[in-house]
């Protein structure tokens, strides 16, 4: 499996506190909206949802961004 810039610097899922997810569609397909708990700790961290009007593609539908602590 890749790894990404969290686990390349050391770190795991765990060790994000922060993340902010945008939609184009306030009700994305499920195929899109994975359930986070599976990928991240059992406590949720700290999450913003915001709906905007586009993404930096057109075909973007959906964007996240988090933030860890290592």
């Amino acid at each position: 499996m890749p790894r990404g810039p969290v686990e390349a610097s050391g770190g795991t899922m765990a060790n994000i506190v922060k993340a902010n997810t945008y939609l184009i569609d306030i009700q994305p397909p499920r195929r899109l909206w994975p359930s986070p708990r599976g990928v991240l700790r059992k406590e949720m961290p700290a999450h913003t949802l915001v709906m905007v009007t586009a993404l930096a593609a057109l075909e973007f539908q959906i964007e996240i961004e988090a933030i860890a602590v290592l």
